[in-house]
C-alpha cells in the first residue's frame, strides 16, 4: 500500500499545518514536541480507578489537541514557551484542572490564558498575573466568570469606533448582554471572588448611568443652546470653541461638543490649539455633563435597539456587582472569558502593565 507523502518545508520562523498528528512546525517547535511536553507534565497525575482513568485520558487528549490547535491558529502565541520550566508547570496544572472537571468553557478559558501567557518571556506583573489566573480560573463557576467579564467590559473597557448610538447599542448587545444569563445576584458569589483574590468589594458603588456618561457622554446629550455656552466664556474666547461645536445628535435644534468624552474634548482642544485654562476646560465639560440623558431617558432612547437594557440596569443596581473592583488576576480571567464568551478582542497589556 502506498502512503501519501506529507512533506513540507518552512522558514525558520514559519508555520506549517497538516491534519492529524503530522503538523510539522508551529513557530519554531514541532507539534509532536509540544504534545510530548504536555503529556510529560501530566504524567504524574494521581492514579485513578480504571473507569476514571479512561475519562481522564480522554480529557487530557482533548485538551492537548485544542491547545496545539490554538497555537497553530494564533501566530502571536509563542510555541517556544513550551521549553520553559515555568510555562511547562502552568500547562500541566491547567491540563490537570481540565481533566478533573471536563468543563469545556473552563478548558477554553485556560487555553486562552495559556496562549496569552506564552507571549511574555520576562517575569513581569502581566506574566505573573497570568500565572495566578491559570491557577485560580479552575476554582470559579460560570457565575464568577460572567461577573468578572461584565465588570471588565463595563467599567474597564471603552469600545472603539463608537461614534453613534447604534454602534453603542451593537457593542452592548454583542459584548455585555450575553453575560446576563450567567451572572448571580447572590452576595456569596462576590464574596467568593474576593476570597480568591480576583476582586475587591468596595464600600462605594459605581452607578451604571455615570459610567455611560463618562465613557460615551457625547452620544447621550440633549444638547445646549449657543448663548448658554457663551455665557461661561470671557468675550474674547467665545469664538474659540466654534470648531468643537456641532448640532446635537439627539436634538438637532440644540448644539453639543463634538467629543465622545472629557479626554477627547481636552485632546481636541489641544490639537486645535484652543487656548483655555484648566478651570475653563473643567467648567465647559461640567456644563456639557448637565445636558446628559438621565437613566430613564437612556432607557427610552436605547431600549428599542437593546431590548435587555432594562434588565442590565436592574441587575447592576440591585446586585453587589456595582461595588466590585477587579484585581490584576481578575482582569486576566475576565479578559480570557470575554474572548471566549463574547468574542472580545484586545491586548491584555492595555490593562496590566
Amino acid at each position: 500500500m502506498m502512503k501519501e507523502r506529507q512533506d513540507q518545508s518552512v522558514s525558520n520562523h514559519g508555520t506549517a499545518i497538516q491534519s492529524g498528528r503530522n503538523t510539522i512546525l508551529i513557530q519554531g517547535m514541532t507539534s509532536e514536541n509540544m504534545r510530548a511536553i504536555i503529556e510529560s507534565v501530566t504524567a504524574q497525575m494521581k492514579i485513578f480507578s480504571e473507569e476514571a482513568r479512561s475519562t481522564v485520558d480522554i480529557r487530557l487528549k482533548d485538551f492537548e489537541d485544542r491547545l496545539v490547535a490554538k497555537f497553530a491558529k494564533n501566530p502571536e502565541s509563542r510555541a517556544t514557551a513550551f521549553s520553559e520550566p515555568d510555562f511547562q508547570y502552568l500547562v500541566g496544572r491547567a491540563s490537570i484542572s481540565y481533566a478533573r472537571s471536563g468543563d469545556d468553557e473552563l478548558g477554553d478559558a485556560l487555553i486562552d490564558l495559556i496562549s496569552e501567557r506564552s507571549k511574555h518571556e520576562k517575569r513581569t506583573r502581566l506574566s505573573l498575573s497570568l500565572n495566578e489566573a491559570i491557577e485560580k480560573a479552575p476554582l470559579l463557576t460560570e457565575n464568577e466568570f460572567a461577573e468578572l467579564s461584565m465588570v471588565y467590559l463595563i467599567r474597564y473597557t471603552k469600545f472603539l469606533g463608537i461614534n453613534n448610538k447604534d454602534r453603542l447599542a451593537d457593542a452592548i448587545n454583542k459584548h455585555v448582554i450575553p453575560l446576563l444569563d450567567n451572572v448571580s445576584r447572590e452576595q456569596s458569589s462576590y464574596s467568593y471572588l474576593e476570597s480568591q483574590s480576583c476582586a475587591i468589594q468596595s464600600i462605594a458603588s459605581v452607578d451604571l448611568t455615570r459610567i455611560l456618561h463618562q465613557l460615551y457622554g457625547g452620544l447621550l446629550s440633549k444638547g445646549f443652546v449657543k448663548s448658554d455656552i457663551e455665557s461661561l466664556l470671557p468675550s474674547e474666547l467665545r469664538d474659540s470653541l466654534s470648531d468643537l461645536i456641532r448640532p446635537c445628535l439627539n436634538n438637532r435644534q440644540n448644539l453639543q461638543f463634538n467629543a465622545l468624552d472629557n479626554d477627547v474634548f481636552r485632546a481636541e482642544c489641544a490639537r486645535l490649539k484652543i487656548q483655555l485654562t484648566e478651570d475653563v476646560l473643567a467648567t465647559c465639560w461640567s456644563f456639557f455633563e448637565k445636558s446628559f440623558l438621565s437613566k430613564d431617558e437612556i432607557l427610552t432612547m436605547l431600549s428599542p435597539t437593546i431590548p435587555r437594557l432594562g434588565e442590565l440596569f436592574a441587575f447592576w443596581d440591585n446586585s453587589p456587582i456595582k461595588s466590585l473592583t477587579l484585581t490584576s488576576v481578575g482582569l486576566a480571567i475576565a479578559h480570557a472569558n470575554a474572548v471566549r464568551a463574547v468574542g472580545f478582542v484586545a491586548d491584555l497589556a492595555i490593562w496590566i502593565r
